[in-house]
């Protein structure tokens, strides 16, 4: 089976929950948790984002930015208790932090599914993340040509390890 196929495989995600700011949603494949975090950005914050990540873009709009992470949450943490999670995804603890899990396809699926539902919900001018692992550049590829080809509303742009998806 080609990994195009298996983002077809989603496990059930929470409803999003918006936490000062940042939306969050929970899933759990097989025994582990996992969080998926939206976090609208001031525009200084962005384009602080990208100069961190070496990046040259600059978003046609200056409002409704969301920055996207998502990640195993620790073993022995407490998914109710949201400020924690925060905390962690503030740390970068939990960022793309899925290696060695042999979830990968369930995962990914779920991830592709949630950001679908969110640019369904919630309209974003721009959308962008990093890949922290190199090898998981060509997943994110993916990623983000299936969530344009599900609407003409938006054009997709790599720039390196950076994956940004803009209103047109």
């Amino acid at each position: 089976m080609k990994f195009r196929e298996l983002l077809d495989s989603p496990v059930e995600f929470s409803p999003f929950r918006n936490v000062q700011g940042m939306i969050l949603s929970f899933f759990k494949v097989k025994d582990k948790d996992y969080v998926g975090a939206f976090h609208k950005d001031e525009p200084f914050y962005t384009k602080m984002a990208m100069d961190y990540m070496g990046v040259d873009y600059d978003f046609k709009a200056n409002s409704d930015i969301y920055s996207f992470a998502f990640g195993l949450i620790p073993e022995g943490t407490d998914t109710n208790d949201v400020h924690k999670i925060m905390s962690l995804i503030m740390s970068q603890s939990v960022l793309d932090s899925t290696t060695n899990t042999g979830d990968a396809a369930s995962v990914f699926s779920t991830v592709a599914y949630m950001c679908k539902d969110f640019f369904a919900r919630y309209k974003p001018n721009g959308f962008y993340f990093g890949a922290k692992e190199q090898n998981r550049l060509g997943v994110y590829d993916i990623l983000c040509k299936k969530l344009v080809s599900t609407s003409n509303e938006y054009d997709y742009i790599k720039v390196d390890s950076m994956f940004i998806l803009e209103k047109k």
